[in-house]
């Protein structure tokens, strides 16, 4: 097997039910690598390859959610299940910011993608 194949399934490994990476499963999977009886090169191209796939699922594990003021409990609940649906992950650690440049509305930061809708945003729009 070559180093790219092996280093998505061993990434695969590393995640949990939820599709988030389990701290022990990958440091498991280090384990294993290290103890391999691969060459030097070798063991670096897989852990390279596993961090270049893990990246975007660990960037998605965290979620900033930014609001112009004070949201009620019922719309943060509404947010978060927002971003896991459209995720298709469990277990987000939401952060919640007020940043009252939105000028009115929400931004939602979850790894690379942004969800937006303020009145800032459409005053940018209209320029």
């Amino acid at each position: 097997m070559n180093s790219k194949l092996e280093a998505k399934a061993l990434s695969e490994e590393t995640l949990n039910g939820d599709a988030n990476i389990d701290a022990a499963r990958l440091e498991a999977v280090c384990d294993y690598i290290c103890d391999s009886k691969y060459s030097l090169e070798r063991k670096i191209r897989i852990l390279r390859g596993i961090r270049k796939l893990l990246k975007p699922v660990a960037l998605g594990q965290s979620a900033l959610i930014e609001c112009s003021g004070p949201l009620k409990e019922e719309t943060i609940q509404k947010l978060e299940k927002f971003v896991e649906d459209a995720t298709g992950r469990r277990g987000i650690k939401f952060e919640i910011r007020e940043n009252p440049e939105l000028l009115g509305g929400v931004r939602i930061k979850c790894g690379d993608l942004i969800w937006e809708r303020s009145a800032a945003l459409d005053l940018t729009q209209l320029r």
